[in-house]
C-alpha cells in the first residue's frame, strides 16, 4: 500500500495484486544483490494477481533488483 508517497505495509487484506517474500530476499532486492525476475523465478518472490499491477508498484520505487519485471 502507498500513501502520501510512503509504502505502509499492511496484511494484504482487500488487494488485487500481492507480492510477497521474505525480509532476505527483500533485502537482496534493494540492495542490487538480486533481481526481481530471479526471485520469482526461485520462489523468493510470489506475486498473486496482475504482475503488471505489481510491476507500476515497484516502478516508484529505485530498486536496484528492480531490473527484468517489466
Amino acid at each position: 500500500h502507498i500513501r502520501n508517497c510512503v509504502a505502509v505495509v499492511t496484511d494484504g487484506r482487500g488487494a488485487t495484486s500481492t507480492m510477497t517474500t521474505s525480509l532476505d530476499t527483500w533485502a537482496r532486492l534493494i540492495t542490487g544483490a538480486s533481481d526481481v525476475k530471479g526471485e520469482v523465478d526461485s520462489g523468493g518472490v510470489v506475486i498473486n494477481g496482475d504482475v503488471n499491477d505489481v510491476a507500476r508498484v515497484l516502478d516508484v520505487f529505485d530498486l536496484p533488483g528492480r531490473n527484468g519485471t517489466s
